[in-house]
């Protein structure tokens, strides 16, 4: 499975954050760990990254990106471009 397929439905996994799929920030897991780790957000959220695609890309709150930055296992990722848009 692509990385990419893990995430076509990003309403889907900004609605596990209660807001709008265009204000999820998407974050690329940058540290060497192989097995999922556990980082906290404000409010109870919780997310897992590690450096096995599962776990390498993920959407957070934008009340969350700096917490999850401040640990060096994160960086912020470009947005995925849209599919199925032509011209």
């Amino acid at each position: 499975m692509a990385q990419s397929d893990v995430y076509d439905d990003a309403k889907e996994l900004a609605g596990d954050l209660a807001i709008p799929a265009e204000a999820a920030v998407r974050l690329r897991f940058a540290g060497d760990r192989e097995g999922p780790v556990s980082y906290g957000g404000r409010d109870g959220r919780a997310y897992r990254g590690s450096a096995a695609p599962l776990h390498r890309v993920i959407l957070v709150h934008p009340d969350d990106v700096d917490l999850l930055l401040r640990s060096g296992d994160w960086l912020v990722s470009a947005p995925k471009p849209a599919r199925g848009r032509g011209r």
